[in-house]
């Protein structure tokens, strides 16, 4: 969670970051099914939150987030969001809602449909190599915050 707190702030200041989440949520909410199941249906069972668990016994281990509470974690989606899901934990799964509420009516509160329909449009343009630089700056970003974090927990 400490370097997710140093990764979340770069990502939220590179363009190719939001370039690459609405792309993908274009793919999702036209290729794609995300299905997190009914509650208790799906259950992840986490080693470093059930050090101490008996592994023989179901009922001693602690069903971790999201699937300790399904309800919950699609109320927390937000689909009229689309920075509300990067600096979740699990912000990289999300259901169906997400990518559907960027695309529908009413759309997302934080980015207009303009913007959306641009993304999309010069995503075309990215086989030509126009993206070079902008991606070539998030990659640079990414790398020295990843050199810099790990840098000060040596020391």
């Amino acid at each position: 969670m400490a370097y997710r707190g140093k990764l979340v702030p770069v990502l939220l200041r590179e363009s190719h970051f939001w370039t690459l989440a609405i792309v993908h949520a274009w793919i999702l909410a036209n290729s794609f099914h995300v299905d997190a199941g009914r509650p208790g249906q799906l259950r992840f069972y986490a080693n470093h939150f059930n050090e101490q668990a008996d592994w023989s016994s179901l009922s001693s281990l602690r069903i971790n987030p999201p699937f300790n509470d399904v309800e919950g974690w699609r109320r927390g989606v937000n689909p009229t969001s689309l920075t509300s899901a990067v600096a979740r934990l699990y912000g990289r799964l999300m259901d169906d809602t997400w990518q559907h509420g960027l695309f529908s009516e009413p759309g997302p509160t934080d980015i207009t449909r303009d913007k959306l329909r641009a993304v999309l449009k010069n995503v075309s343009s990215h086989g030509r190599g126009e993206f070079a630089k902008q991606e070539a700056s998030f990659y640079s970003a990414l790398s020295n915050m990843h050199r810099e974090y790990f840098a000060q927990r040596a020391a």
